[in-house]
């Protein structure tokens, strides 16, 4: 499983440990499905007048002020800068 989902998952509350009836792989795939559809919001909502992060929150109901851990903006930036994503 991709590492940044385990860490996600256990972030949001869940044990990430030995593969339970699929468990894991169904997780890993449902959160490439919104991965996959964050990337089509950003990509068609790109040129519009708010940054595509805007139009993601605002498909998924999550409100702007969600607390986001600031270490995990640096590490994503650090990682789309080095070609790691």
């Amino acid at each position: 499983m991709n590492e940044r989902i385990k860490q996600l998952a256990e972030q949001a509350g869940w044990m990430m440990g030995d593969e339970v009836e699929g468990f894991n792989t169904r997780l890993e795939k449902f959160a490439e499905l919104i991965v996959k559809e964050c990337a089509d919001i950003a990509t068609i909502n790109q040129y519009q007048s708010y940054a595509p992060g805007h139009y993601v929150l605002k498909h998924f109901e999550v409100e702007k002020g969600a607390k986001v851990q600031a270490d995990t903006t640096d590490d994503w930036v650090n990682k789309l800068q080095g070609g790691d994503l």
